[in-house]
């Protein structure tokens, strides 16, 4: 396969403000798992970034705060049932972002791949690993 991989799966992406955070890991971990080693590390930065430009485009700094501690805090966080409500649809607009991004970076899913490119990219990535 000539596309090159980046097998680094742990590594952590920060978008500016340290709002939002990526791995590649985050991506083979969904329930329909993404190829995010065909994205370089270039790619994964611009990608954080996109979800960080498009979520403050969508909520203020107040909100982000409220997503922030609902993600860190779990049900410790001190949010009003309305604000933790409000975080909750939040996420859900945090994970399409994160979906749809990485979609527009040329990120594919597994099970869009034919059998044969499957089995050879799997064999690239346990070979390398």
């Amino acid at each position: 396969m000539a596309k090159e991989l980046y097998k680094d799966i742990e590594k952590v992406f920060v978008s500016p403000y340290g709002s939002f955070t990526i791995s590649r890991l985050n991506y083979e971990d969904l329930m329909i798992p993404m190829i995010a080693e065909e994205l370089s590390d270039e790619q994964m930065q611009k990608l954080v970034d996109e979800i960080n430009l498009s979520m403050r485009a969508d909520y203020s700094d107040e909100e982000l705060g409220w997503l922030q501690k609902y993600r860190d805090l779990g049900a410790e966080n001190g949010l009003t049932p309305e604000q933790l409500n409000f975080a909750d649809k939040m996420s859900e607009i945090e994970f399409m972002y994160f979906e749809t991004c990485a979609r527009k970076f040329g990120m594919r899913y597994w099970e869009d791949l034919g059998k044969d490119e499957y089995n050879e990219l799997q064999k690239e990535l346990e070979y390398a690993a």
